[in-house]
């Protein structure tokens, strides 16, 4: 049978969650209109041994494929690569899908065509499994627009894009590999090359937070902070250097003043030694003569930052 969507999974040494995850994935009303990717990052521990077990139980639906490790990114090139559904959607390793509201998606992507399909997420604890209140498009969800018509200030997260498959194959849509926080990047690049958008009211991704090891922790933060340098001067080249759709442009643009606030709550967040102070210091100059647009940010701790920075 023709597969409708196809969900890549960035799996690294998640033998504690990948169950859970895939569990959530297993609608048997739609199951066979789908199919599960769980793209093994050089896993060192049980986690393609548990996806090879679900491989041999669901044959057809689930696929595992093992690569020698090359960050989050690289799971999503390769999930792009091998991915035979008419969408293609990402999830995390450790987070979950709502079972429940599969179904309506999976036929709603069946009727519809459009190149990006946006649905709400949610976040749940991850000690607790508290869920967190619903995130909701409001004025935003209404049936389907042009790329023309979206927001200027929408903000749009991995958890919440499904892309058409052949949108991403034919624009050669690749990520940057070894790095963290590239999920901005794939969200960017295929909003680049979407012309019309859909929406469904359904709930699809469960979103893991308040976990240690996760990226955006602050530990996480202080560990890859440099990554996500690296991942925001990309994007901001990225952005500079695009000359599409207008109002894309914009969204793309609203995005990243995100990103470099971000940047700067990180450097908040490290110990502040000499060496860090400088490089603050060439961030915030670097930002000031080739990106201006992104530099007056209207936030007080970014000011005392600089000060603080100047005065070493």
């Amino acid at each position: 049978m023709e597969k409708i969507l196809s969900i890549s999974i960035a799996a690294y040494n998640i033998e504690k969650y990948i169950c859970s995850t895939i569990e959530s994935l297993i609608n048997r009303d739609v199951l066979d209109k789908m199919e599960i990717l769980i793209i093994s990052d050089g896993s060192t521990d049980n986690t393609v041994k548990t996806g090879k077990e679900y491989e041999k139980k669901y044959p057809g639906s689930v696929r595992v494929i093992e690569k020698e490790n090359g960050g989050w990114g690289s799971t999503v090139n390769t999930g792009i690569i091998n991915a035979r559904g008419k969408y293609f959607k990402l999830i995390d390793g450790d987070d979950q899908a709502m079972t429940e509201n599969l179904p309506a998606f999976v036929q709603y992507l069946e009727k519809n065509n459009y190149d990006l399909v946006l649905t709400p997420y949610i976040e749940f604890i991850d000690e607790t499994g508290e869920l967190k209140e619903k995130i909701s498009y409001g004025e935003f969800a209404r049936g389907g627009i042009s790329a023309s018509d979206i927001p200027e200030n929408a903000y749009l997260n991995m958890h919440e894009c499904c892309f058409k498959t052949s949108l991403l194959k034919e624009n050669h849509i690749k990520i940057t590999e070894k790095c963290f926080y590239t999920d901005v990047e794939f969200v960017i690049k295929g909003l680049s090359v979407t012309k019309t958008v859909g929406f469904l009211d359904k709930i699809i991704y469960k979103y893991r937070v308040a976990r240690a090891e996760q990226s955006m922790s602050i530990n996480g933060c202080r560990k890859h902070y440099k990554d996500h340098l690296k991942m925001m001067y990309n994007m901001l080249e990225f952005e500079k250097n695009y000359s599409g759709n207008t109002r894309i442009k914009k969204v793309i643009q609203n995005r990243l003043k995100k990103v470099v606030m971000m940047q700067y709550n990180i450097f908040c967040f490290l110990e502040g030694n000499r060496e860090q102070k400088r490089e603050v210091k060439m961030f915030d100059e670097r930002l000031k003569q080739e990106y201006y647009s992104y530099y007056n940010v209207p936030m007080k701790k970014i000011k005392a930052l600089r000060y603080s920075c100047l005065l070493y």
